[in-house]
């Protein structure tokens, strides 16, 4: 959980979309993840890490799953190139972030976006639960 392993396991994520072509260029990624191509350059080239903030940015526009970006975790036990999917936990995120310094958590608003992405994300799983749930009711009385 160093700053260096997820640096890793970021250029690894951005090798991924470009050699898939799910991405155009470099170029592109820097655009969507508000930064310029010097800069991801720069982190690409292991010479500064990414941000809080700018990973949040990348896990939102491209579908990397935090998770896995910040633990190196999957549910999956196969950890395979295609299962870098969101599936985090709250429960993770926070004991992750705790690892950072206060002075980082303090000065941005990073964290605040990861969670929010959870509750997001856990809210849409609420409800499609419910509607499942509806309709097997539904399907039960025919």
């Amino acid at each position: 959980m160093t700053k260096e392993a997820i640096n890793k396991r970021f250029i690894y994520s951005v090798d991924l979309l470009i050699s898939e072509k799910k991405v155009k260029s470099k170029s592109v990624i820097a655009k969507n993840i508000q930064i310029k191509p010097n800069t991801l350059s720069e982190i690409l080239n292991k010479r500064m890490n990414i941000g809080l903030d700018t990973l949040a940015l990348f896990c939102e526009a491209f579908n990397v799953s935090a998770n896995w970006l910040l633990l190196g975790k999957n549910k999956s036990s196969e950890a395979s190139k295609n299962k870098i999917l969101k599936d985090f936990s709250i429960a993770e995120v926070i004991d992750h972030l705790l690892d950072f310094p206060e002075e980082e958590l303090r000065n941005n608003n990073t964290w605040k976006m990861f969670l929010r992405m959870h509750v997001y994300q856990e809210n849409d799983i609420l409800e499609i639960k419910s509607e499942l749930l509806a309709l097997k009711k539904e399907l039960a009385k025919r």
